[in-house]
Order: structure tokens, then sequence, then C-alpha cells
């Protein structure tokens, strides 16, 4: 076997990080802590097709056995068919890193880049190289090189909790800002990767040649069981309640443009701040038309954070008009907003100022009544712009108990 055994698993490799990486959703591109994430996520897809390279190696390797046997290293052979195939794995593991940095950086970019947090890639890696250069080794068939790589998809998708949770490090599909990872699960989650690797590397040994005398058993064995015992009880402290690979961080709004209203963003969503804000502003035109006033700033809600009701709350989505509406409609960070609860008849209200919005905008929106949509229809009417001021200025100043819909009466509730 040469140095360069496997590297036409390169090939697939990267067009599989660069579909991966071209089809995702750009709306949190800029945030460092999720281009850490997505380093590290990529490895759902680029782990299986590792295995499937291992295993490669290994069933040629399978051919050789008699030849390989008589020499004094065979059992470390398969070991080598991991290593060669984990090698090839890193260096795609490393383009697409340097590549998601790239792209990172030529756009408008801030927030916490944990770095480090994106090694974890590579001991998943090598789990998914041992695991099909074992499998192969167990079961010597083409069509276990083929079930390798959807079997290890499938236990990182689907296997038990937390053990699963090894194989699947991302990539988060919402915004990361805001959080940050807990660096005791982190490791947690990487003396874990290691401690399945030394299971599955003292398996391979065994598996790579005939042993001989009991004796030829006991460095493995002792390998596997210490390396069982760290998983079990790494896995019992990962499956304490409450743990998570990612934890609200002390991130805040304090990136911000224009003035009334200024708008906020925390530095994780910059990239988005200057699409936002154009559209909060033509949304709040239409507010500013009626005579309903917006406050004099407005600021993300973040996990852990809920602007106060001075301040409007904003959410960062990068020109969507829909969320600008909704962001437009939420004047204030009422303490209601953060029960698990808020008031059914506020959330209405915000919900149907936001349709007003985008239908004064000339979109074609129904709500989720009949009279609401009977309602949408005379956006225009003066009627209804004296109901968007007063409830308006009611969401503004957290007067909830008195919001009425307005195919209400006055009295009605």
């Amino acid at each position: 076997m040469s140095r360069r055994s496997g590297a036409a698993f390169l090939v697939p490799l990267l067009g599989v990080l660069v579909f991966a990486v071209v089809t995702l959703d750009n709306r949190f591109w800029g945030q460092w802590l999720w281009a850490a994430d997505l380093i590290s996520g990529l490895t759902v897809l680029s782990g299986p097709l590792v295995a499937a390279c291992a295993a490669h190696l290994g069933w040629i390797q399978t051919q050789l056995d008699d030849l390989v046997r008589t020499t004094p290293r065979a059992r470390r052979v398969p070991l080598r068919c991991a290593f060669q195939a984990w090698l090839w794995g890193g260096v795609g593991f490393a383009l697409s890193a340097a590549a998601i940095v790239l792209a990172t950086l030529l756009r408008p970019h801030g927030g916490p880049f944990p770095l480090w947090a994106a090694a974890i890639g590579l001991p998943v890696l090598g789990v998914s190289a041992l695991f099909g250069a074992l499998a192969v080794r167990v079961f010597p068939s083409r069509l276990t090189v083929i079930a390798v790589a959807p079997a290890v998809f499938l236990v990182g998708a689907f296997g038990p909790a937390p053990y699963a949770e090894l194989l699947r490090q991302g990539p988060s599909t919402g915004s990361l800002a805001g959080l940050r990872f807990d660096r005791s699960v982190w490791l947690l989650q990487f003396g874990g990767l290691l401690a399945v690797a030394g299971v599955l590397a003292a398996a391979l040994v065994v598996a790579g040649g005939r042993v001989r005398a009991v004796r030829g058993l006991l460095l493995p064995a002792g390998v596997a069981l210490g390396s069982l015992g760290v998983l079990v009880t790494f896995g019992a402290a990962l499956g304490e309640p409450g743990r998570d690979r990612l934890v609200v961080s002390e991130e805040r709004p304090t990136v911000c443009r224009g003035v009334k209203p200024t708008i906020c963003v925390a530095p994780s969503s910059v990239y988005g701040l200057r699409a936002t804000e154009t559209t909060l502003r033509r949304a709040l035109g239409h507010l500013r038309a009626v005579g309903a006033e917006p406050p004099d700033r407005y600021e993300q809600a973040l996990p852990g954070y809920l602007p106060p009701p001075s301040v409007g709350v904003v959410s960062v989505e990068d020109g969507d008009l829909r969320a600008a509406a909704r962001s437009a409609a939420t004047p204030a960070g009422c303490p209601q907003w953060r029960g698990s609860l808020p008031p059914e008849k506020a959330l209405m209200a915000q919900e149907l100022i936001g349709l007003w919005i985008r239908g004064r905008e000339g979109e074609q929106v129904v709500s989720w009544t009949a009279k609401g949509d009977a309602w949408l229809k005379r956006v225009a009417d003066p009627g209804a712009e004296a109901w968007i001021r007063r409830t308006y200025a009611q969401l503004g100043t957290c007067d909830f108990q008195h919001i009425r819909m307005p195919w209400t009466s006055p009295a009605g509730r």
C-alpha cells in the first residue's frame, strides 16, 4: 500500500463538501461561531466517506492476507488502512476549513471565533476511518465497503444519545448569535471520541493477525477495557440534564446603524445588518404614514437577552420582508414576551399589523380567520388606520390587556 492509496476518494470527498457549503442558507455567513460549527459539522458527510475509504483500502489488503500474515508487523496493516483514510479525510477537512474561513472573511463578519472547537472534526474522522477498516476486516466483502458509509451516517443521525452526538457535531441550521461552545461538553465529547477510537483500534489490532499467545491479547484488551470505561463515564456525564454543546454567551447587540430608529445587532449578526435595516425602515415607513410612531431604537433579541420595554425587538433575517414586518410590529421588549405563553391577543395583533404592512407593500396576504382576511382588504380605510395607531401604541407600552381585534365591538374581548 503506497502513500497515495485512497487518493481517489479525495475527489468525491471534496465534491460533497463543496456541494454542502454552496447549498447552505447564506443568512448566517459572517458569524464566526457558525463558521467554526460548520467546519466540524461537515464531518456528518465526510465521515461516512472516510469510513468507505478505509473499508476500500482494507478490502484490497485482505486479498494479500496470506502474504502479509507472514510478516512480523501484520497486525498493524489494518491500522495503516484506517490511518491512510484519516489522512485523506484530514486533507479534505483542512481545505474545507480554509474555504469557510475565507468565505467568512470576504463579507462583513464578527462575533467570537472559537477555531479550537472545529478541531473535534478530526477525531470524528478518525473514528469513522477505524470503523470502516474494522468492518471490512470482520466482514471482508465489497458489500461492506458499500455499506459502511450509510451505517456511519445512520449511527450519527439515529443512534442512542448521547453517544450518537459524538459523530453529529453540527452544522447548525439557525443563527448562533448569543451562543458559545461549552468547553466542558466539548472536552467530554473529544475524550469520548478518543475512547471510541481506542476500542476500535484495539479490536482492529486483534483482527489484523493471528494471536499466537494469550499475552498477545493483553495490551489490546487493556486498551479496549480502559477506553470502554472512559466512554461509559464520559457518556454518563454528557447525558446529565442541561448538558448541551452550545450555551448562552455574554454577546449583546452592540453593533448599530442609523438614527430614529437606531438598529443594533450582535457582532455575530453584522452580515445581515444592512439588509435588515433597509427592510425594517421600509416597514416602519408604513406605520409612520398613518401616525404610528416607532421607538428610537431597535435591538436584536438573543438567547438569554430580550431588549428592555423602551426598545423595539428586531429579528436579523437578511432583508426578509416578513421578518421586517414582524419586527416593526414589536415596538417594545415587553416582559410579557419572556413568558412561555405570551398573551394571545398581543400575538394576534402583532401578526395582523405585520400582515397589514406586507399588504401595503403589495403582497397578497391572508390571516388566520375570514374576518381578518376581510379587514386586510381595507388597508387604506381610516378605521383600519385608527386601529393600527391605537394598537401599535398599546404594544409599545406593553398594555396588552386592552388590545382587541378590529372586527370586535369596543367592549369585545
